[in-house]
């Protein structure tokens, strides 16, 4: 499962630079997000998403992202055992 905000931005064939400028953020906290460790807080950024791309969009993002990240962690975690 893809990262589903920047899933978004590449369908859309956003550059990090343009999605930065939509939301009014920096390029250095969309990374952050696709990467999985935001650095800012990440209320904020779905805020700035929500107003851009609308509520229900952002909230279906959010949903997904948090299963994408506990894929991530359980990726880590099984890797982790195997040792």
């Amino acid at each position: 499962m893809p990262n589903p905000f920047r899933h978004w931005r590449e369908e859309r064939g956003l550059t990090r630079m343009e999605m930065a400028v939509l939301l009014g953020t920096g390029v250095s906290q969309v990374q952050a997000v696709e990467s999985g460790m935001p650095s800012k807080p990440f209320k904020a950024f779905v805020s700035a998403f929500a107003a851009v791309a609308g509520t229900a969009l952002a909230d279906k993002l959010v949903e997904e992202y948090a299963t994408w990240r506990e894929e991530q962690q359980a990726q880590v975690l099984l890797k982790l055992q195997e040792g």
